[in-house]
């Protein structure tokens, strides 16, 4: 996205995320990017979903990710083969989703 104007409004309008610049090799211009992640990506997604419909499969199976994340993230364990296993089944059926 090279323009302002829509990274700006997205986040005007969630409040979530950052923007940050970048030139463009070769090019004359700046791009301006919009990327929010972790625990704001997981609110943002959580606000959408009820209005979302062709990428709602996705949001679900990225909400249950996060979900497990937050199980284990505040402590300081070693996780189990299960919770591993478990964040690979829910990655690999998340690339299934976006390309089926």
């Amino acid at each position: 996205m090279a323009g302002k104007s829509v990274p700006f409004w997205l986040y005007y309008i969630t409040g979530i995320g950052y923007i940050y610049t970048r030139k463009r090799r070769n090019r004359n211009y700046q791009m301006y990017i919009w990327r929010c992640s972790g625990k704001g990506a997981t609110q943002l997604i959580e606000n959408i979903y009820d209005y979302l419909v062709q990428k709602k499969p996705e949001a679900e199976i990225f909400l249950k990710f996060r979900k497990n994340v937050e199980k284990t993230k505040t402590r300081k364990i070693k996780l189990s083969k299960e919770t591993i296993n478990e964040r690979f089944r829910l990655v690999n059926s998340l690339k299934e989703a976006r390309y089926a």
